[in-house]
């Protein structure tokens, strides 16, 4: 795939499986030198063979984490062209069900974490007058989905800040978890199918 990106820098944030490996993959097989992040070292691992992305453990839902590591990234690949921030979101449940410590733990590890990296990596990218932010977010940040209120709102929020993907449904454990039938989704989608990984990473750039 040509993205016209040959030669510059992208770190993908939040790539273990799925859309964020899709799209780590993509920049990979269109010349860039990408590096992943991931808290856990085995899906880490994983993730950065098969993508062949260089992969870096942090844990950017740490307070202040993101301007350290976005420093040593910088120092690692070069300047950065490209961010794209991706989390994984909170396990479906009513919204009159969750505690103010779900809502709190949430909101520190889908939002915050993005927003931190999102500040931190702007300032190198304004010095060189050149870069790109984009947040992964999904359909539910613009039409709430039934048992996804974390994901819903506080995804939405993202779009306040900088340009979304935002896929639709997709072949995720995210939306097994929801217990969806396949058959009756695609009844419903224009295009006549659940999106795929590829597709929808194509788009990142």
């Amino acid at each position: 795939m040509n993205l016209g990106l040959k030669g510059r820098h992208a770190l993908v944030i939040g790539p273990s499986r799925g859309l964020g490996k899709a799209i780590a993959s993509a920049f990979v097989g269109g010349g860039m030198r990408v590096a992943i992040c991931f808290r856990d070292a085995g899906q880490l691992a994983t993730a950065s063979q098969q993508s062949g992305a260089e992969g870096l453990i942090c844990n950017l839902a740490i307070p202040d984490a993101a301007d350290e590591f976005i420093r040593n990234v910088e120092e690692r690949l070069g300047a950065i062209h490209v961010l794209v921030v991706n989390t994984g979101g909170p396990s479906p449940v009513p919204f009159c069900s969750l505690s103010y410590a779900t809502k709190r733990s949430a909101f520190e590890s889908l939002a915050m974490s993005d927003v931190g990296a999102i500040r931190a990596a702007p300032p190198s990218m304004q010095t060189r007058h050149l870069g790109h932010v984009k947040a992964v977010t999904s359909g539910a940040a613009k039409e709430p989905v039934p048992n996804l209120p974390l994901s819903s709102s506080l995804r939405a929020g993202l779009h306040g800040l900088v340009n979304a993907l935002m896929p639709g449904y997709e072949p995720t454990k995210r939306l097994w978890d929801l217990n969806l039938d396949e058959v009756q989704l695609t009844s419903l989608i224009p295009a006549d199918g659940i999106d795929r990984y590829e597709s929808c990473a194509a788009t990142a750039d």
